[in-house]
Formats: structure tokens, sequence, C-alpha cells
């Protein structure tokens, strides 16, 4: 039995509009909800197949945001969510193809964490966190 759960709101809605779940508050985390990580021996290794795959992320991610009204139907139908939450869902979320975290962020998510007792009071390294490849990505 489960006394609470926590997930991306407008995933869980059809749990919530069918009294499965209840929704009780909602809490906007200031991180991205997808991102990539590797190891830096993978990197080491293979950072070309990494290159091509993060690529291909970047194109799909482009198109799925370029795509718009298509897109929101394509959530709706399977995830089935109604299509006035995919819509505002599609809208609210920031689309980033870039490559690379922003220290920026990332210190305010380290900062957060230690807010909440979740870090303990040490100085997080948010530049050590992050790799950018030495010349662009280019899709095909």
């Amino acid at each position: 039995e489960i006394d609470a759960f926590m997930w991306e709101q407008f995933t869980t809605k059809p749990l919530v509009y069918s009294g499965e779940w209840r929704c009780v508050g909602v809490c906007t985390t200031p991180w991205p909800c997808f991102a990539v990580a590797v190891r830096e021996e993978t990197l080491e290794k293979h950072a070309e197949a990494v290159r091509q795959l993060m690529a291909v992320v970047r194109e799909k991610a482009l198109a799925f945001k370029a795509e718009g009204a298509a897109s929101v139907r394509r959530v709706t139908a399977q995830y089935g969510i109604k299509a006035d939450d995919a819509a505002q869902w599609f809208e609210a979320t920031q689309w980033s193809a870039a490559l690379g975290m922003d220290c920026a962020m990332l210190d305010n998510v380290a900062s957060i964490l230690r807010d909440v007792g979740v870090l303990d009071d040490k100085a997080v390294d948010t530049r050590s966190m992050t790799f950018a490849f030495p010349s662009p990505i280019r899709t095909t």
C-alpha cells in the first residue's frame, strides 16, 4: 500500500480523473524532467556514438516541438490525457535541444536540495557535473 506518490502532474491526471488517485498538491521543480547522463569512461571510449545519439535526440526534440498540434494529439492518444491538459503541458514545457546543463540552474537545484535537507552543506561543484562536446552537433 502506498501512502503518497509523486510524479509528473499531467501524466498522472488520468488516474486522478478516474478517482484511483487523489491530487493533494503540485510542486514545480526547478530542474529538467529529462536529462541524459553518461559515465566519464563511456565518453572516453565512445564519444562519437554519444555525439550521434545526442544528435538524434536533438533532432527528435526539435521536430516534436515544431509539430505542435500533432504532438499534442500524439500525447493525448498515447497517455490517455485530455486534449486540453496535453495542450497545457505542451505549452508549459520548456524545450531545449542544446547540449549540456546550465550551471546556474544546477547551482539553484543544489541550493534547493540543501534547503530541504537532501544535500549537506558542502559545496557542490556543478561545473564538474557537465560536459560539452568541443564542436557543435549537427543533424542530417
